[in-house]
């Protein structure tokens, strides 16, 4: 074949692809999507979801999935979830202000790891409990803190062990705290059928190759048509606790004696949080969920909340997350556990 006539061939081709391109994106433009029902939605896969196609999560090889560096939430997000303000990854992929990888001289530092409690959904970043760590910590004594929010909406302890494991020590932590628990217990759907350790992430050419199809008119138009529609991830969802759930226990026991091996050979200290649910529609209680008081040093939390009855209720934003009052009487708590253990200055009298 003569190369004009390849020419001529690869001339059509494109032409035809530009017209596609061009068909797409008037559809796209004269039929914009349906306002998205998950936006309200307390299930966990539709949240992920809207995560993941809003830009807050990116896929991760070893985590299955960890912030974005650089995210902000977009001015015309649907719900406030962080407070008053947005909310801002930082070049690490964590919550608060920007750290450089390498400590600084001087400097000790503490690394927060859980799920969207830890990192402070509902409440502002200063609100938080390990703000208001730092803040303390650095109000007296010569050795300056810093503490870093590595937590993750959604993240269980799998994928909190894969991150120690995988990212945490190039940041030297001296303190690990592991704040994790709930999410381990929420069940699987048909859309998340697998147990953590089971679940294999998308191949790195697919992930690396989105910001490129997403260019294409074509691309973002098929994946409208072909993703499935919130009605039925409610569905499924509805139906999913025949599927067990993200951690098993025995699982959740491995993922936590696996942190303090790595913290053994690494020179650094964990301390264990318990998780709590509480119930605000009724009894104002709250409900053990976690308590690892099996696992060396702990800050039992189960007991603290059930020991104010019905008034647990009262310093909490919803079931498992905590209001900033909530979060301040928290970091009151790892405060005075820290300094009993010596890992901080203790409090000037």
């Amino acid at each position: 074949m003569k190369l004009s006539g390849i020419a001529k061939i690869l001339a059509v081709n494109i032409g035809l692809w530009l017209l596609l391109e061009l068909g797409a994106f008037v559809i796209l433009f004269l039929t914009p999507p349906e306002p998205d029902q998950r936006a309200t939605s307390r299930d966990w896969v539709s949240q992920a979801q809207l995560s993941f196609s809003g830009g807050l999560y990116t896929w991760d090889d070893y985590c299955l999935w960890r912030l974005s560096p650089g995210y902000e939430t977009p001015n015309e997000a649907p719900a406030r979830f962080w407070g008053d303000g947005p909310l801002r990854i930082n070049s690490q992929g964590m919550r608060g202000p920007e750290r450089s990888v390498k400590k600084p001289d001087g400097v000790k530092r503490i690394l927060i790891v859980g799920g969207s409690h830890p990192m402070g959904m509902y409440v502002n970043y200063a609100q938080t409990y390990g703000a208001v760590i730092e803040q303390e910590l650095n109000r007296q004594g010569d050795v300056r803190w810093q503490v870093l929010n590595a937590a993750a909406p959604g993240h269980t302890s799998f994928q909190v062990r894969r991150y120690l494991e995988k990212y945490a020590l190039k940041y030297a932590p001296d303190i690990v705290i592991s704040d994790v628990g709930v999410n381990d217990t929420l069940p699987l759907s048909a859309e998340f059928p697998l147990p953590d350790h089971e679940v294999n992430t998308p191949p790195a050419w697919a992930v690396q190759a989105r910001p490129i199809l997403e260019v294409s008119a074509v691309y973002r138009l098929l994946r409208r048509w072909l993703q499935p529609s919130p009605a039925r991830s409610r569905a499924s969802a509805q139906d999913s606790r025949s599927y067990g759930v993200r951690v098993p226990r025995e699982k959740h026991t491995d993922n936590l004696n696996a942190m303090k091996t790595l913290a053994k050979t690494n020179g650094f200290n964990v301390l264990y949080l318990g998780q709590v649910s509480v119930d605000l529609q009724n009894s104002g209680r709250s409900t053990c969920v976690y308590a690892d008081t099996e696992h060396e040093p702990h800050v039992d939390l189960c007991a603290f909340w059930q020991s104010y009855g019905a008034d647990a209720g009262r310093y909490f934003a919803d079931p498992i997350h905590a209001n900033p009052d909530g979060h301040a009487m928290i970091a009151d708590k790892i405060l005075s556990k820290l300094r009993s253990l010596d890992w901080v200055q203790r409090e000037e009298q």
